[in-house]
């Protein structure tokens, strides 16, 4: 039934989200106008992310989901996944270190369900970080149980130990969606939908912190795919990445994206 009357409500905003994307870039139209169709489709956009949450943990919940495994190039999923979020980024006017370390990052997944896990991690420590805070992403491999591990930092609310042993359960916020917090919005399935989906890559999200106002970290892990080229000893270079009013290095190129 959840299926259905997801689908249902997500097919109505298809043809709303097209035409307020494509009026709010539309250089004829008044600047006043063009930014009235901006929100619009970020509001669209929003509802429609809702609902795709709710359509993915029917799936996996009914073991449904299907993936398209092959190997992926993990570094190449967090930079994508950072793009993503560049425009809240520089909104907010934050600092970003990508230090991707792993001499190997090569795992056997989903690439598009690997960019949902990252962008929903990355987008909510963009989300609980006030302006002009930091956020790091740092990404490390382990020769010797064959894992690569990404560690998401930022210096936002943080979480309280009671959050942090319930932050992955789905339809559960933290404590500042009761206390008069409700700004932040979302119904608490993107952590719930990113355990699920990192648990089918064989990996895990564990969350900690060290209290409330001191930031949290999100550290993923997944087991590294058996075609990965062993490590040589040798470090490549690093990919690394610092913002400048706001703007990433390391994703500097333009991503569009058209969420159907």
């Amino acid at each position: 039934f959840l299926a259905r009357l997801s689908h249902e409500l997500r097919t109505p905003l298809n043809p709303v989200l097209l035409l307020a994307s494509e009026a709010a870039a539309n250089p004829a139209l008044p600047i006043e106008v063009r930014a009235d169709f901006e929100t619009i489709a970020q509001n669209v956009s929003l509802e429609a992310r809702l609902i795709d949450d709710l359509l993915d943990l029917t799936a996996i919940s009914r073991g449904k989901l299907s993936l398209d495994r092959r190997p992926v190039q993990l570094h190449a999923v967090l930079r994508d996944a950072l793009a993503m979020v560049r425009q809240d980024v520089q909104q907010k006017q934050l600092r970003v270190r990508l230090d991707l370390n792993a001499t190997s990052h090569t795992v056997l997944g989903d690439d598009m369900r690997l960019k949902q896990i990252f962008w929903n991690l990355i987008k909510n420590a963009v989300k609980f970080t006030p302006p002009a805070g930091e956020l790091s992403i740092v990404s490390h491999a382990d020769a010797g149980d064959r894992t690569v591990r990404v560690a998401i930092t930022d210096t936002g609310i943080g979480l309280t130990t009671d959050e942090a042993s319930r932050i992955f359960a789905a339809f559960t916020q933290g404590d500042h969606a009761s206390n008069g917090g409700g700004r932040f919005g979302g119904l608490g399935l993107g952590l719930a939908i990113s355990r699920m989906l990192a648990q089918l890559h064989a990996g895990s999200i564990t969350a900690t912190s060290l209290g409330r106002n001191q930031g949290s970290t999100f550290t993923v892990e997944f087991p590294l795919s058996p075609e990965a080229a062993p490590s040589t000893g040798v470090a490549p270079p690093r990919s690394t990445g610092q913002v400048t009013n706001g703007v990433v290095a390391a994703v500097s190129r333009p991503l569009r994206v058209l969420v159907v």
